[in-house]
């Protein structure tokens, strides 16, 4: 976890990579400097700093190309994650965008990618099965009632549907897996096969 400077936690996996334009200029200024660790900074001065972009541009133009357009005008920062929360993703998808408008108010900025849709895709899915499951649970209750003809009995017949689905669930805790799209699929199976 890392702190973007507003509080909001950024949640980065151990094997992740992020690609941006600082770390091929950071890579050039040393690589000018004798390969000296203490230059691998990016320069501040603006005439330093445009010669050294047009330079990566010619010497790097393959790894410059994925981070900068041509004209220096649109930069692009990847970072490649192998696993993810996609409640996390959705809170650090927000908190990046509010931290740009802030440094680039003047910029239009946008977050593009397969783990945007598919953060933003399965937390509206798991909210939407949680709420069916829950729906699910209060029809199969009435049922209940209606079929023994009387409330206590009904709800007592549900300790055997909601039994299943407390222990799965409770495992889940224990193990910390995340309650995200494949795994919430099975809570609405584990009631359907016990009822």
């Amino acid at each position: 976890l890392s702190n973007i400077g507003d509080g909001t936690k950024v949640v980065r996996s151990h094997t992740s990579s992020i690609a941006s334009l600082t770390d091929i200029l950071k890579e050039m200024n040393r690589a000018l400097n004798e390969g000296d660790d203490a230059f691998y900074t990016v320069p501040e001065d603006e005439y330093v700093l445009s010669q050294l972009m047009e330079l990566s541009s010619i010497e790097m133009a393959k790894d410059f190309e994925d981070v900068m357009d041509d004209e220096f005008k649109i930069v692009a920062i990847s970072v490649d994650m192998d696993t993810f929360e996609s409640e996390a993703a959705v809170e650090n998808i927000r908190g990046i965008e509010q931290k740009l408008s802030e440094l680039f108010p003047d910029a239009d900025s946008c977050i593009l990618g397969d783990m945007v849709e598919y953060a933003e895709m399965t937390s509206r899915m798991v909210r939407g099965e949680l709420k069916s499951f829950l729906f699910s649970f209060v029809i199969v209750a009435i049922m209940l009632i209606i079929a023994f003809a009387s409330v206590n009995t009904g709800l007592i017949a549900m300790i055997p549907n909601v039994a299943p689905v407390l222990l799965i669930a409770g495992v889940m805790g224990l193990l910390d897996l995340p309650l995200d799209f494949t795994t919430m699929t099975i809570m609405p199976l584990i009631l359907g096969i016990a009822v």
